[in-house]
């Protein structure tokens, strides 16, 4: 898996209590000189999926061509 990335957000709610507690949760802590890696490992992907989250859903273009939308037939009650 490659990241990268040329800056972490100010506001990033990742710290290395965070990064401790699940680590904690997985069983294991991490090693006291990675941690800051840690740190901005995970910030990174807070920032990238914040990112995603914000983009609009996306949503492709009808392909009148092949889907004319003509002669569009509806089934009554009885079908």
């Amino acid at each position: 898996m490659s990241v990268l990335f040329t800056s972490v957000s100010a506001s990033s709610p990742v710290t290395v209590e965070e990064v401790r507690r699940i680590f904690g949760q997985l069983g294991f802590s991490p090693a006291a000189a990675d941690e800051d890696d840690y740190v901005k490992l995970l910030a990174a992907l807070h920032d990238c999926a914040e990112k995603v989250a914000s983009l609009p859903d996306y949503e492709p273009p009808v392909d009148l061509k092949r889907f004319s939308r003509k002669n569009i037939r509806h089934p009554s009650s009885e079908d």
